[in-house]
């Protein structure tokens, strides 16, 4: 008896931290005032003190995808290019006048091509872009086959990884040539050019993967920094000054 009254209150209790949750977004949405706030996160003590801190974060992170990138068996980068003397490969850089102005790429063993059209600014951005990932692009010879099929299956299959090669590349470049009030021209080039969606898989080519960069940062954040926090009760004995009696027919 004693046993499924206990069942039946924990298992009620579920159902009150539930409504605790919605509560707290509720309020949160809608918030206007920091006591709106405040109650708001009232709320969400409540739920984690009833369900506890790691199913409010997966109610919290609900969506979150961690990113699959060996999920397919390795990608074929292409052929490699010939070996160049020493120990590590020396990339090329080619020049192409048939490519539109300001327009380039990087193979995933290194070897850059960039448009000569357009102005010299145009020109310079460009090279200093593909530069990027030129430097990122495996050299060393040994388990070089291995380490670029790696590294081109997380760029073709993570959306997370794209943006943050791309961006990176084109603060770069921005910075490099234009100075730094461009920066966030580099924050924003990734999304502004198709190479990936924020909430979904894809991008402005068919292979691209991945999915979406909201759900995969997410999920970076969950399983880097959020899982595993501890979390704490503690009581403090004070002396509590007591207004009137506390039982019925006390002095």
């Amino acid at each position: 008896m004693l046993v499924g009254a206990g069942l039946f209150a924990v298992g009620w209790s579920v159902f009150v931290g539930i409504d605790h949750l919605y509560d707290f977004a509720a309020i949160t949405y809608r918030a206007k005032t920091e006591s709106e706030l405040d109650t708001a996160a009232d709320h969400f003590a409540k739920a984690v003190g009833i369900l506890g801190i790691q199913a409010v974060l997966a109610v919290v992170f609900r969506g979150a995808k961690a990113p699959r990138t060996s999920k397919g068996g390795r990608l074929n980068p292409g052929a490699a290019p010939p070996r160049t003397p020493g120990a590590s490969y020396k990339p090329k850089v080619t020049t192409e006048p048939n490519l539109p102005a300001g327009q380039g790429s990087t193979s995933f063993w290194g070897d850059i091509k960039v448009s000569t059209a357009g102005s010299a600014a145009d020109r310079a951005l460009v090279l200093l872009h593909e530069k990027v990932h030129q430097i990122l692009s495996p050299k060393l010879y040994l388990l070089r086959n291995y380490r670029v099929s790696t590294r081109a299956a997380s760029y073709v299959r993570s959306s997370l990884w794209r943006y943050l090669e791309e961006a990176l590349a084109e603060t770069v470049a921005q910075v490099g040539v234009n100075g730094f009030s461009k920066f966030f021209r580099g924050i924003r080039f990734p999304i502004e050019n198709g190479y990936l969606y924020l909430m979904r898989s894809g991008g402005y080519n068919p292979a691209f993967g991945g999915h979406g960069l909201v759900k995969e940062g997410a999920a970076l954040l969950y399983v880097g920094v959020v899982v595993g926090i501890p979390f704490e009760v503690r009581f403090d004995q004070t002396s509590t000054s007591v207004q009137g009696p506390l039982l019925k027919g006390a002095p």
